[in-house]
């Protein structure tokens, strides 16, 4: 637990859900029709949704639109997970993560309302539920959710968004997303609604050619940013989510009114920013610390294809060619070292 934590949270999650693991107990048509009423005044009160799914770069993605709307001074909260060292990382506001005083009054007031109910909600959907509270409480201008495994059947989907994103593609939670490309992104494209737009960063074109299969069936407005710049390829993998999450906010503020506009000048207004405003480095993803008088670089890469991106970006900065800002600090790594926590022995390779 960490310390500034109230020891009532943790020990109630533990108490009535044990460890967090995907294991619904009542069918997603139910869980829909327990959160319509904070879907219902989500639209009246105008909160504009953003989902996120992918494989890997959703976290990053989240914390930099959330940062981007801290920047334009637009309110917006932020839903991500999993934490690292306290729970309260998966709510955010302006101001940081809730407090503890805060987070256990919700989850108080969640019980009274949910009673029975309580007993149907998975950890993950009841955290999402005091969520859903909380917001209604605070009434952000933006609210950002990160899909926690999938998308079709996550919790945030229960919510009608008014923009969705998905970062990569790649195998994990195989058992459940299944084994093939096609498979994982059906799950993750169960996030898009009809004449919602859905932005994409989507390296492999196989990807491309069955999302545009897909939206154009759906109506849905789609861009992929691989398809409408040759260099994209080169960038590093965190670069991409900087640029999804830039043009997410593009995209809610209606500052673009059309593909084209975006084609023509999103990338131009990216590069602008970036001269201006550094994107900080966020908690785990390439995060700088130093233990006994040695530096460390932590990257939360927690999957084959995520530490495919990293050794790629390593090799880059090895050589000279990776961004500029980066490439000092990056080129000195002596050394890269695994861990593997949660994760089965079997995957662990020498």
């Amino acid at each position: 637990m960490h310390p500034i934590d109230d020891p009532r949270i943790g020990q109630f999650l533990e108490t009535t859900f044990g460890s967090e693991k995907f294991s619904p107990k009542i069918s997603f048509a139910e869980l829909k029709k327990l959160f319509s009423p904070f879907n219902d005044q989500f639209k009246q009160r105008g909160v504009r949704i953003v989902f996120i799914a992918g494989t890997n770069g959703k976290g990053e993605t989240a914390h930099t639109l959330h940062f981007l709307c801290r920047q334009r001074k637009i309110s917006s909260l932020m839903w991500t997970s999993p934490h690292i060292l306290t729970v309260r990382e998966r709510f955010q506001s302006h101001a940081g993560p809730i407090s503890a005083a805060e987070l256990w009054q919700q989850f108080d007031q969640a019980k009274r309302i949910l009673g029975d109910q309580l007993k149907k909600l998975s950890y993950y959907e009841f955290l999402f539920y005091v969520l859903c509270q909380w917001a209604l409480k605070t009434v952000p201008e933006v609210l950002i959710l990160e899909v926690g495994i999938g998308g079709r059947l996550d919790a945030i989907n229960v919510l009608d968004p008014s923009l969705c994103l998905i970062t990569s593609i790649g195998r994990d939670h195989v058992e459940l997303l299944g084994h093939t490309y096609r498979a994982i992104l059906a799950e993750k494209l169960g996030i898009t609604r009809s004449s919602v737009p859905l932005l994409s960063t989507l390296r492999l074109k196989y990807c491309r050619e069955m999302v545009q299969e897909f939206t154009n069936v759906k109506q849905i407005p789609w861009i992929d940013f691989f398809d409408f710049s040759q260099d994209f390829s080169g960038w590093a993998y965190f670069e991409r989510n900087h640029l999804l999450a830039f043009a997410a906010l593009e995209a809610l503020m209606e500052i673009q009114k059309s593909a084209e506009f975006v084609a023509k000048n999103l990338l131009e207004q990216f590069n602008n920013f970036q001269r201006r405003s550094a994107f900080p480095i966020f908690q785990a993803r390439r995060e700088q610390m130093t233990l006994r008088n040695k530096s460390f670089i932590f990257v939360g890469a927690h999957n084959i294809e995520g530490m495919r991106e990293l050794a790629v970006y390593l090799e880059k900065c090895r050589e000279g060619i990776a961004e500029k800002k980066s490439r000092g600090t990056w080129k000195s790594v002596k050394c890269v070292l695994v861990s593997f926590s949660k994760r089965s022995e079997s995957e662990i390779r020498i």
